[in-house]
């Protein structure tokens, strides 16, 4: 309890909320299945902890869908390496190619939102990493 509290602090609760949530759906390659058990109860502890619930689902979204997308016990990714005549192994290469940089905005998100979590920050920091508002 004591460092399950310490890994969900405050400072980095997002960040430790999508790594955990990526971790589980990575193993067993299941999104809605993580969603329904830890990201509920993440969700719980946001509230707790003194933290954005709201923040925190996108966060456990984030998470499971990255890992399982990138698990080769997700039916998904079989079925697709099947479809197209790649190995399985093959297709999650091109698969982490295409979701680095979602990765690295969502960390960088994480990051940022961690220090504040206002919602105005949010709104801020989406416009800021979008496409369409750079320049």
């Amino acid at each position: 309890m004591f460092y399950g509290l310490r890994l969900f602090a405050p400072d980095w609760f997002y960040l430790a909320t999508a790594v955990s949530c990526a971790s589980l759906a990575f193993g067993i390659g299941s999104t809605w299945a993580t969603a329904g058990t830890i990201g509920v109860g993440l969700v719980g502890l946001a509230t707790l902890v003194g933290v954005s619930p709201m923040i925190t689902a996108g966060a456990v979204i984030s998470g499971t869908f990255f890992g399982a997308k990138l698990s080769p016990l997700s039916p998904s990714t079989v079925l697709v390496a099947e479809i197209t005549g790649n190995t399985v192994y093959s297709h999650l290469r091109h698969q982490a190619r295409t979701s680095r940089n979602a990765v690295t905005k969502r960390t960088e998100a994480s990051r940022d939102l961690d220090s504040s979590g206002s919602f105005a920050d949010l709104v801020h920091l989406v416009l800021r990493l979008a496409p369409f508002g750079r320049g």
